[in-house]
């Protein structure tokens, strides 16, 4: 597969409209996806593989930061932790 046709078809999946934002979207850096589509040779495995590796990579990175501001902050401002008296300080439990 030709590197244009592929990174097409990335852009037309994802709904992205230009390089930068597939970039992003798919945790590459910003020239990668141009120097993709200038490459006259059809791609090799290897570097398919690598796409979709850094791709996987970043779907879960998306989905661990989405959690953290989802779930974790609420959790810790609804749920105080309560002091307790010591010996010289107050300290947490």
């Amino acid at each position: 597969m030709k590197g244009e046709e592929f990174i097409k078809a990335l852009r037309e999946k994802f709904n992205k409209d230009n390089n930068a934002q597939l970039a992003e979207h798919l945790g590459l850096s910003v020239a990668q996806p141009g120097n993709l589509e200038k490459r006259e040779k059809d791609l090799a495995p290897y570097q398919i593989t690598g796409i979709v590796e850094k791709a996987m990579k970043s779907a879960v990175a998306r989905k661990e930061k989405e959690i953290r501001e989802t779930f974790i902050k609420p959790i810790a401002e609804y749920c105080p932790i309560p002091m307790q008296e010591g010996k010289s300080t107050k300290t947490f439990l």
